[in-house]
């Protein structure tokens, strides 16, 4: 029996998971004191900064935080920089909706 209006088109795609987004970047290896790190967030999707579904962290162990300010480049990739202000061991952590991305946390050293 036809179906009057057929075919109908949808459009399908597949659910956004933490394990879709990817970060690298120099930012991510290692990082100096008062001076802007910066790495890349790759997402099959844009507007993820909107409600923070997507954010940084970098913390250090005692638990104090240095900002890690993001931008949205509009095809899927998102600029992040952050500056340490303290020498030691950080945690820079990339997260999907409070989940953990591919590779996240990356623990380096800040000199």
């Amino acid at each position: 029996v036809p179906i009057p209006a057929s075919p109908y088109t949808v459009d399908v795609q597949a659910k956004l998971t933490p394990s879709h987004i990817f970060a690298n970047g120099p930012g991510l290896q290692g990082a100096f004191t008062s001076t802007p790190a910066v790495f890349e967030i790759i997402a099959p999707d844009s507007n993820l900064l909107v409600n923070s579904r997507l954010k940084a962290v970098a913390q250090y162990p005692n638990g104090e935080v240095a900002k890690v300010t993001c931008k949205d480049e509009g095809d899927g990739k998102y600029s992040a920089t952050y500056t340490p202000q303290l020498a030691g061991p950080l945690s820079v952590s990339v997260l999907y909706e409070t989940q953990h991305t591919v590779l996240s946390p990356f623990n380096l050293a800040v000199l």
